[in-house]
């Protein structure tokens, strides 16, 4: 799931990229009203890679986490008869 969502914050980054290059372009040209559309439509793409470059940030710091959590459980090693062991992984 990160790795989608960081996909997704990529094709966001580049299409906002595009959008401020185009509204740039109006802008020069004196076409306010393009200019604008084009701008805000850049804001639009901007938040969406930003929420998804967060979730991405989210999800994967919270992966690390577990997997550090569960570095540092022990668990006994079950040894004997399969009836010992089924004790001892608590079933």
């Amino acid at each position: 799931m990160p790795n989608q969502a960081h996909s997704r914050a990529a094709a966001f980054h580049e299409n906002a990229a595009r959008s401020h290059r185009s509204a740039a372009e109006h802008y020069r040209n004196n076409d306010r009203a393009k200019g604008d559309e084009h701008a805000v439509q850049a804001r639009a793409y901007s938040r969406s890679a930003s929420d998804n470059s967060e979730q991405t940030h989210t999800k994967g710091a919270a992966g690390k986490r577990d997997m550090r959590r569960e570095a540092g459980v022990r668990r006994s090693i079950a040894t004997g008869s399969p009836r010992s062991w089924e004790g001892a992984n608590g079933s």
